[in-house]
């Protein structure tokens, strides 16, 4: 069984591949065999008292999957904040789940 792990992020092109720790923590999951996938953050809607995100893969043209956030295994929050109203909406949604570890 492979564990999924969603990145809650800006877009990919703004990540600087030298000194990016997301890119580090994303390829070392891969490595391990998770599948990695990311959403950005006003892509995150609340629907039948869950939260959805359509979840892309980083790496690759793989497909995108329309997913309950209940069922990933782990949300790694990886956006540069300022502590606004965008930011902290998705928090209260993430913060309603009860599965999946979120950090």
């Amino acid at each position: 069984m492979t564990l999924t792990i969603a990145l809650q992020m800006d877009t990919p092109e703004t990540l600087k591949p030298a000194t990016d720790s997301t890119l580090f923590l994303a390829r070392e999951a891969q490595r391990r065999g998770y599948d990695v996938r990311w959403y950005h953050p006003q892509e995150l809607a609340a629907r039948d008292g869950s939260s959805f995100a359509p979840l892309k893969p980083l790496f690759d043209k793989g497909e995108v999957k329309d997913a309950d956030l209940e069922r990933v295994d782990a949300i790694l929050i990886r956006q540069d904040p300022p502590y606004d109203m965008a930011y902290l909406t998705p928090l209260w949604l993430l913060e309603r789940l009860k599965h999946p570890r979120i950090w």
